[in-house]
C-alpha cells in the first residue's frame, strides 16, 4: 500500500498531444460513397415505374375518351328522340289542318256557312263568263 499512497502524493502528470502539422482539406470529386438508405430504386424497378405511370395515363385517356363519346351518344340520342316526337307531332297538327282546309274549302259547306252565318242567300240564276282567247 505504500507505493499506491506514494502514487496520489505525486504531482498530476498532463500529456499534451502533439499537435499535427494543418494541411489544407482537398476534396477529391466522385468519392464519396452513397449509403445504402440514400440509394435509389434500382433501374428495373424505375423502368417498371415509368412503365406502370405511362400505362396508367393510357387506360386514363381511353376511359375519359370512352366516357366523353358515350355522353356524346346519349345526348345525341336524346335529341334524335326530342326531334322525331316533333316532327310526329307536327305532322299530325298537318294532317289536321289539311282536313279542316279540305272541309272549309269545300263549296257546299261554304254556301252553307255563308246562307247560315252571316244570312246570304244564292242567287237563282247564275251566270258565268268565258273569256276567249
Amino acid at each position: 500500500m505504500a507505493q499506491s499512497a506514494f502514487a496520489y502524493q505525486q504531482p498530476v502528470r498532463r500529456e499534451r498531444p502533439q499537435q499535427l502539422p494543418q494541411q489544407p482539406l482537398r476534396v477529391l470529386p466522385g468519392t464519396r460513397t452513397v449509403p445504402d438508405t440514400q440509394k435509389g430504386l434500382a433501374p428495373i424497378w424505375r423502368v417498371l415505374f415509368a412503365t406502370g405511370i405511362v400505362v396508367a395515363l393510357f387506360f386514363g385517356a381511353v376511359w375519359w375518351v370512352r366516357v366523353a363519346l358515350t355522353d356524346a351518344t346519349m345526348a345525341l340520342l336524346i335529341k334524335s328522340e326530342q326531334t322525331a316526337q316533333s316532327i310526329a307531332e307536327l305532322r299530325s297538327e298537318g294532317a289536321r289542318l289539311e282536313v279542316k282546309y279540305s272541309v272549309a274549302s269545300s263549296p257546299h259547306v261554304i254556301q252553307e256557312a255563308a246562307a247560315n252565318r252571316l244570312g246570304m242567300v244564292p242567287d237563282p240564276q247564275i251566270d258565268f263568263l268565258s273569256i276567249e282567247e
